[in-house]
């Protein structure tokens, strides 16, 4: 039994996976923009990452990024310290790099973000998982940065098909530092997964 469940997601070739997860973060970044009514709630809300930002942290980890850049590198870390959750070789490195590459749109290039990654998981290989995700976490100061941090990170998560229970731990240990549920997890996971499968099969 998988320790996070979600709906099944259908099959699908690398570049149909690319164009569907760019729609889904295209989507609910318009949600996300739409204005709400009552209180704020959990509905893995994705940045726009074309423009996303934050109000400074104050922290070196980012010195010399303006306030969009250090966010927008911190919601890759997440996706990437989930996904890489089980080992990254050179040919998961590469998809993963065209993957948010595709979620980034205009943002960065493959390039850039591959470089970005080379550096993220130099960063994992010296500090360790959790050490990654006690630096990270404190980060993403107010609810809706923790829940674009946790929609990034699931969409990543799910994007190849598959959440193996490497994944699934390092998920929940993120989430449990953002102060998330396993039920709230979840509800994410089967939200995200259902907007991933309505754009793959369009």
């Amino acid at each position: 039994m998988p320790l996070l469940s979600h709906p099944p997601l259908p099959a699908a070739d690398p570049e149909t996976r690319e164009r569907a997860v760019r729609t889904v973060v295209a989507r609910r970044a318009l949600e996300a923009a739409a204005p709400s009514i009552g209180p704020a709630s959990l509905a893995g809300r994705l940045p726009e990452l074309a423009g996303a930002g934050r109000e400074a942290r104050g922290d070196t980890e980012h010195d010399g990024l303006d306030d969009a850049e250090a966010h927008f590198r911190d919601l890759l870390e997440a996706g990437f310290l989930v996904a890489a959750a089980d080992g990254t070789d050179e040919a998961e490195l590469a998809a993963l790099a065209d993957l948010i590459a595709a979620a980034a749109g205009s943002r960065a290039s493959r390039a850039a973000v591959r470089a970005l990654l080379d550096e993220l998981r130099e960063g994992l290989e010296r500090d360790g998982l959790e050490r990654r995700l006690d630096s990270l976490a404190p980060r993403f100061g107010d609810f809706i940065a923790r829940e674009e941090a946790l929609g990034f990170a699931s969409l990543v998560a799910l994007a190849d098909g598959n959440l193996g229970d490497p994944e699934a731990l390092a998920l929940l240990a993120l989430a449990r530092r953002l102060d998330y549920s396993r039920g709230e997890v979840e509800a994410v996971l089967s939200e995200t997964a259902q907007a991933l499968s309505r754009a793959l099969t369009e």
